[in-house]
């Protein structure tokens, strides 16, 4: 999946070094796996 990253409101961090990144006018949370999280680390 692809996100624009100005649609992102702010990461959470969650359990097991996971995280979920709720979307800027929506509903939607998107949840991170581990093997992905490095990339948002920044955030």
């Amino acid at each position: 999946m692809v996100v624009n990253l100005r649609a992102i409101s702010h990461v959470k961090r969650g359990l097991n070094e996971t995280a979920d990144i709720p979307l800027k006018g929506r509903g939607e949370v998107l949840p991170v796996s581990r093997g992905y999280l490095h990339l948002f680390r920044q955030m």
